[in-house]
């Protein structure tokens, strides 16, 4: 857990992404493939992962597969956690046609 003086696991990190991430609001289920199934709300996207936020515990290196409006399941691993933000690399990078296509049909809700 973060301090008041420390960053956040997830914003540390941004400095080590592999590509760049997309802010979207995608509400989703998430199978972690030994558990239960549920809900979660994805925040940001890349080709190569994405953070989502949820109130259940998953544990830091458990496979997953996450789906999508629209779509099929995407397999992942969970790469970090910071209260109740996780960070997930795919199994497999999405191609940048569907990449771009999921950030458009799902951007961030603006207030």
């Amino acid at each position: 857990m973060a301090s008041k003086f420390e960053e956040p696991e997830w914003e540390l990190a941004k400095n080590k992404r592999k590509s760049l991430r997309n802010a979207v609001t995608i509400k989703a289920d998430l199978l972690i493939s030994s558990g239960p199934r549920f809900k979660v709300s994805v925040n940001d996207l890349s080709r190569t992962g994405f953070r989502i936020e949820t109130g259940n515990y998953i544990p830091v290196g458990s496979k997953v597969y996450l789906s999508m409006p629209g779509m099929q399941s995407l397999q992942a691993r969970v790469a970090w956690q910071d209260i109740v933000y996780y960070g997930c690399e795919f199994t497999n990078p999405l191609h940048e046609s569907i990449f771009e296509h999921i950030a458009k049909q799902h951007p961030t809700l603006v207030s």
